[in-house]
């Protein structure tokens, strides 16, 4: 049996695995290729066969961190590439031993500067790539609530602390919605950016407006946190499979004053209970006295589940001196959009 990788092929192999693949989700639809597209980032579908029989779908996308991009001179990339894979192939050990020599070939190729690999819960893949000496591990936590549990369960278990900053909260009369229209979005854009400046952290492209329109109401939600048309907080969330993720969110001064974040999240847990998703993602926690992201343990009094899981990666193309001025230079300008 020949396995074999490429970078062009027809729209009906793709089709193939996104009709015999469960894992399928929302990362690796077409939407997403076209909103990565629409950022001015580069995207290159792979696409993997088994004997002239498409089995997985994989695609590099070139961020404009990494190693930076300056006017037009382009200074690297990453190859986010966990393979999709169909489900009688799941558990093909070979195929994954292939992909991992050949995604080193295809990230030369395409002048991908770094490998990232996701696993995530196949135990097969993550079998392989734990033997293969190449590839770096390391280690992340993400935090869930499970909405299956009764409204007065999650209650109960939430620390003494955010119980009383959420009754605070209703007291102000604060309404929380989801308000996907171009205004609000705008407004928690605006308001993310100065954010992430001033804690000189980067913000994702893909929440570009342009691109946000492509994916709401169907895979992303804004919600909101405000008092007479006035927002205090905002959340971005992912919704897929019946589970949701909180991508991103921000509070303003005054916000933060009336507690608008704490309740946020609570209403936000309540909606998606009701409208039948099972769990909620808050994010992961990052690590302590690593300024700027020393940050997230304000999620710990949801008392969530931990879990931790693994990614790998492989550096493919050594940084140069001038690339490592270039990013440097860029930091300084705080301006970097991922």
């Amino acid at each position: 049996m020949n396995y074999k990788s490429c970078l062009e092929f027809k729209k009906e192999d793709y089709d193939y695995i996104k009709n015999n693949c469960s894992d399928f989700d929302f990362w690796h639809s077409e939407e997403i290729i076209q909103g990565i597209k629409n950022t001015g980032r580069i995207v290159k579908p792979v696409l993997f066969y088994k004997d002239d029989e498409p089995i997985a779908f994989s695609f590099a996308r070139f961020h404009k961190s990494a190693f930076g991009i300056i006017g037009k001179i382009y200074f690297g990339s990453r190859f986010l590439g966990t393979p999709l894979v169909i489900d009688k192939f799941k558990k093909d050990s070979g195929f994954y031993r292939f992909f991992l020599d050949e995604i080193v070939n295809v990230s030369k190729n395409i002048k991908a500067g770094e490998i990232e690999l996701y696993p995530c819960e196949n135990e097969v893949f993550l079998g392989v790539l734990s033997l293969n000496k190449k590839f770096k591990k390391n280690q992340l936590l993400d935090l869930y609530v499970n909405l299956e549990q009764a409204e007065e369960e999650l209650w109960k278990k939430f620390s003494g602390n955010l119980r009383w900053s959420i009754n605070f909260a209703k007291r102000q009369n604060l309404s929380c919605v989801v308000d996907n229209s171009d205004e609000t979005f705008k407004f928690f854009y605006e308001n993310f950016l100065n954010f992430s400046r001033h804690k000189k952290i980067t913000v994702p492209s893909w929440l570009a407006p342009d691109v946000f329109s492509i994916f709401k109401n169907k895979y992303l939600d804004l919600f909101c946190c405000k008092k007479e048309n006035k927002i205090f907080s905002t959340m971005i969330l992912a919704k897929f499979n019946q589970k949701i993720i909180s991508i991103c969110s921000m509070t303003t001064d005054e916000g933060k004053k009336k507690k608008s974040s704490k309740i946020l999240c609570w209403e936000v847990m309540c909606y998606y209970k009701q409208n039948g998703y099972t769990s909620f993602n808050l994010g992961g926690i990052a690590p302590r006295g690593i300024k700027p992201f020393d940050y997230g343990y304000f999620k710990l009094e949801y008392r969530p589940e931990n879990r931790f899981y693994s990614y790998y990666t492989q550096t493919v193309v050594i940084t140069t001196k001038l690339k490592f001025k270039a990013l440097t230079f860029l930091n300084k300008c705080k301006q970097l959009v991922i």
